[in-house]
């Protein structure tokens, strides 16, 4: 395992850092010792507690998903993510964040949205958990990939933001990535766990579409996957800090 620590303006197209069979084999930067790796294991291993008014809407309240592993939850998640933004539009100004309470949301297919300004926000890493259903048939061609939640493209999507949560793309999905992000100006990845259960997989995070940021990823975690970090952009720089890949 590389414990990874990044500040830096990325415009490379390879701090891909590709695993195979559970191993890192690239790495740049790296940060010894036990306060890194504590304060990441610490942010993952957290469930947050939030006020009663918090002022976000709750997928499970509002829209109706349950979290309880077993039930699809995919069309209640999207209903969510399309409730006031049917139009595909910038919806600058208009944001709207959706809070996860604990649980895992089992999930069919790609999940997306139209404009910017969206946040998700969970109680925790290893609380908050969308999974891929196993054997899952949008996932099943790794030359056609599909994340399991997708930021929408172009140069004005701004302030994309996923906090807390885990994403869990299962077992016998080979085209499946964790999020293909990118977010403009600016946008953050934080506290997210990302995982494959049998190390099939295109990519944790994949950012090679076009302007990729400048956005922030930090304190996520990614195991398994062909690639942790997949990148192929020139412009504009994300940063990384406290990123590890196993």
């Amino acid at each position: 395992m590389y414990r990874l620590y990044f500040v830096a303006l990325l415009f490379a197209t390879a701090i891909c850092l590709p695993q195979h069979g559970g191993q890192a084999h690239a790495a740049t930067a790296t940060q010894q010792g036990a306060p890194f790796a504590h304060s990441l294991v610490d942010r993952m291993q957290t469930t947050i507690a939030f006020p009663a008014n918090l002022g976000m809407d709750d997928v499970r309240a509002k829209y109706g998903a349950k979290g309880d592993g077993t039930t699809d939850d995919t069309a209640a998640i999207q209903r969510a993510l399309n409730d006031g933004r049917t139009d595909q539009r910038d919806y600058f100004g208009l944001s709207k964040a959706l809070y996860f309470p604990a649980g895992t949301y089992l999930i069919r297919h790609p999940l997306t949205w139209n404009g910017c300004c969206m946040t998700l926000q969970g109680q925790g890493a290893q609380a908050s958990v969308l999974r891929l259903q196993n054997g899952s048939g949008d996932f099943a061609n790794p030359n056609a990939p599909h994340a399991v939640i997708t930021t929408p493209a172009g140069n004005m999507s701004f302030r994309q933001n996923l906090f807390d949560l885990g994403i869990d793309v299962g077992r016998q999905n080979p085209g499946a990535m964790g999020i293909d992000y990118i977010s403009n100006n600016t946008g953050t990845v934080s506290g997210v766990a990302i995982t494959s259960e049998d190390g099939q997989g295109i990519s944790g995070i994949d950012m090679t579409r076009a302007w990729p940021g400048p956005c922030l990823i930090e304190h996520v975690a990614i195991t398994g996957f062909n690639y942790g970090i997949r990148v192929g952009q020139p412009e504009y720089g994300p940063t990384f800090e406290h990123i590890t890949l196993q």
